[in-house]
Protein backbone atom coordinates (compact mmCIF):
# COMPACT_ATOMS: atom_id res chain seq x y z
CA UNK A 1 0.00 0.00 0.00
CA UNK A 2 1.22 3.26 -1.05
CA UNK A 3 -0.04 6.60 0.02
CA UNK A 4 0.89 9.40 -1.51
CA UNK A 5 -0.61 13.45 -0.52
CA UNK A 6 -2.63 14.91 -3.13
CA UNK A 7 -3.05 18.03 -1.13
CA UNK A 8 -3.66 19.94 1.87
CA UNK A 9 -5.78 23.03 2.55
CA UNK A 10 -5.21 25.29 5.35
CA UNK A 11 -7.74 27.78 6.97
CA UNK A 12 -5.77 30.95 6.95
CA UNK A 13 -7.02 34.26 8.86
CA UNK A 14 -10.64 35.18 8.96
CA UNK A 15 -11.65 31.71 8.52
CA UNK A 16 -12.98 29.85 5.31
CA UNK A 17 -16.54 29.40 3.74
CA UNK A 18 -15.28 26.09 2.44
CA UNK A 19 -12.31 23.03 2.06
CA UNK A 20 -12.75 21.91 -1.26
CA UNK A 21 -10.76 19.14 -3.13
CA UNK A 22 -11.26 19.44 -6.96
CA UNK A 23 -9.66 17.45 -9.97
CA UNK A 24 -8.81 14.40 -8.14
CA UNK A 25 -7.27 11.99 -10.36
CA UNK A 26 -8.79 8.47 -10.71
CA UNK A 27 -5.69 6.73 -10.21
CA UNK A 28 -5.48 4.94 -7.31
CA UNK A 29 -7.76 2.78 -5.63
CA UNK A 30 -9.15 4.58 -2.66
CA UNK A 31 -9.02 7.97 -0.85
CA UNK A 32 -7.87 8.74 2.91
CA UNK A 33 -8.74 12.57 4.17
CA UNK A 34 -7.45 13.74 7.66
CA UNK A 35 -9.08 16.93 9.08
CA UNK A 36 -8.64 19.29 12.10
CA UNK A 37 -11.72 21.08 12.20
CA UNK A 38 -13.29 24.07 14.52
CA UNK A 39 -16.44 26.23 13.11
CA UNK A 40 -16.51 29.84 13.76
CA UNK A 41 -20.35 29.92 14.32
CA UNK A 42 -21.34 29.95 18.15
CA UNK A 43 -24.54 28.06 18.83
CA UNK A 44 -24.98 24.23 18.92
CA UNK A 45 -25.55 23.26 15.10
CA UNK A 46 -22.31 23.62 12.92
CA UNK A 47 -23.08 20.57 11.30
CA UNK A 48 -20.80 19.91 8.22
CA UNK A 49 -22.48 19.16 4.62
CA UNK A 50 -20.30 17.18 2.70
CA UNK A 51 -20.61 17.16 -0.91
CA UNK A 52 -19.55 14.36 -3.49
CA UNK A 53 -18.83 15.72 -7.04
CA UNK A 54 -21.26 18.75 -6.25
CA UNK A 55 -23.73 16.82 -5.00
CA UNK A 56 -24.92 16.70 -1.11
CA UNK A 57 -27.45 14.76 -1.96
CA UNK A 58 -27.39 10.25 -1.87
CA UNK A 59 -25.95 9.52 1.52
CA UNK A 60 -26.71 6.99 3.72
CA UNK A 61 -25.67 6.23 7.17
CA UNK A 62 -25.40 4.86 10.33
CA UNK A 63 -23.36 5.87 13.07
CA UNK A 64 -22.35 4.98 17.00
CA UNK A 65 -21.80 8.00 19.23
CA UNK A 66 -20.25 8.43 22.69
CA UNK A 67 -19.71 11.03 24.87
CA UNK A 68 -19.14 11.50 28.43
CA UNK A 69 -22.53 10.85 29.60
CA UNK A 70 -24.12 8.82 26.63
CA UNK A 71 -24.31 6.44 24.17
CA UNK A 72 -26.84 6.25 20.65
CA UNK A 73 -27.05 5.29 17.17
CA UNK A 74 -28.68 6.68 14.45
CA UNK A 75 -28.75 6.90 10.76
CA UNK A 76 -28.39 10.85 10.37
CA UNK A 77 -25.11 11.83 7.84
CA UNK A 78 -24.05 14.64 9.46
CA UNK A 79 -21.08 15.16 11.69
CA UNK A 80 -20.49 17.81 13.88
CA UNK A 81 -17.84 19.70 15.19
CA UNK A 82 -16.30 22.46 17.72
CA UNK A 83 -18.30 25.10 17.66
CA UNK A 84 -17.05 29.10 18.77
CA UNK A 85 -18.12 28.70 21.94
CA UNK A 86 -16.33 25.48 22.90
CA UNK A 87 -12.89 25.14 24.81
CA UNK A 88 -10.44 27.29 23.14
CA UNK A 89 -8.14 26.32 20.59
CA UNK A 90 -9.23 22.45 20.58
CA UNK A 91 -10.39 21.31 16.97
CA UNK A 92 -12.54 18.14 16.38
CA UNK A 93 -10.20 15.22 14.36
CA UNK A 94 -11.98 13.62 11.79
CA UNK A 95 -10.59 10.44 9.54
CA UNK A 96 -12.56 9.51 6.38
CA UNK A 97 -11.99 6.63 4.21
CA UNK A 98 -13.36 6.52 0.93
CA UNK A 99 -13.31 2.98 -0.69
CA UNK A 100 -13.27 2.03 -4.55
CA UNK A 101 -13.52 6.23 -5.06
CA UNK A 102 -12.92 5.64 -8.70
CA UNK A 103 -14.75 2.30 -9.51
CA UNK A 104 -18.18 2.35 -10.58
CA UNK A 105 -20.24 1.37 -8.00
CA UNK A 106 -20.95 3.42 -4.97
CA UNK A 107 -18.83 4.62 -2.47
CA UNK A 108 -18.13 3.62 0.75
CA UNK A 109 -17.34 5.80 3.32
CA UNK A 110 -15.68 5.06 6.74
CA UNK A 111 -15.67 7.86 9.47
CA UNK A 112 -14.18 8.18 12.72
CA UNK A 113 -14.42 11.42 14.75
CA UNK A 114 -13.19 13.02 18.10
CA UNK A 115 -14.56 15.88 19.71
CA UNK A 116 -12.94 17.74 22.23
CA UNK A 117 -14.68 20.17 25.09
CA UNK A 118 -13.11 19.72 28.23
CA UNK A 119 -16.95 18.45 29.53
CA UNK A 120 -19.29 15.83 28.92
CA UNK A 121 -20.12 17.18 25.53
CA UNK A 122 -17.29 15.83 24.19
CA UNK A 123 -17.88 13.29 21.70
CA UNK A 124 -16.75 10.24 19.54
CA UNK A 125 -18.38 9.21 16.46
CA UNK A 126 -17.46 5.89 14.15
CA UNK A 127 -19.68 6.07 10.58
CA UNK A 128 -20.55 3.98 8.13
CA UNK A 129 -21.42 6.28 5.10
CA UNK A 130 -22.51 5.59 1.41
CA UNK A 131 -22.77 7.28 -1.70
CA UNK A 132 -25.42 5.94 -3.88
CA UNK A 133 -24.02 6.80 -6.82
CA UNK A 134 -21.34 4.97 -9.19
CA UNK A 135 -19.33 7.57 -10.39
CA UNK A 136 -16.18 7.96 -10.00
CA UNK A 137 -15.25 10.86 -6.69
CA UNK A 138 -13.63 13.77 -8.36
CA UNK A 139 -14.10 16.20 -6.08
CA UNK A 140 -15.13 16.90 -2.74
CA UNK A 141 -16.17 19.78 -0.36
CA UNK A 142 -17.08 20.64 3.22
CA UNK A 143 -18.84 23.83 4.25
CA UNK A 144 -21.67 24.46 7.33
CA UNK A 145 -24.91 26.04 6.57
CA UNK A 146 -24.14 28.33 9.53
CA UNK A 147 -20.73 29.80 10.24
CA UNK A 148 -17.41 29.07 8.28
CA UNK A 149 -14.12 27.32 8.84
CA UNK A 150 -11.75 28.50 11.75
CA UNK A 151 -8.19 29.85 10.94
CA UNK A 152 -5.97 27.10 11.44
CA UNK A 153 -8.13 24.16 10.49
CA UNK A 154 -6.59 21.36 8.11
CA UNK A 155 -7.25 19.23 6.00
CA UNK A 156 -5.07 16.44 4.20
CA UNK A 157 -5.78 14.17 1.18
CA UNK A 158 -4.04 11.26 0.55
CA UNK A 159 -4.79 8.72 -2.47
CA UNK A 160 -3.89 5.20 -1.77
CA UNK A 161 -2.81 2.86 -4.32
Amino acid sequence: MTMTLVETVTVGSGGAASIEFTGIAGDGKDLMLKMSGRNTYAAADRSIIMSFNGSTADKTAVNLKGSGSAASSDTGTSLSIQAATTTANTFTVIDFYFSNYSGNTSKSVSIEQATENNATAAEALLMALNWNQTAAITSLGFSFGDGNWAEHSTASLYSIS
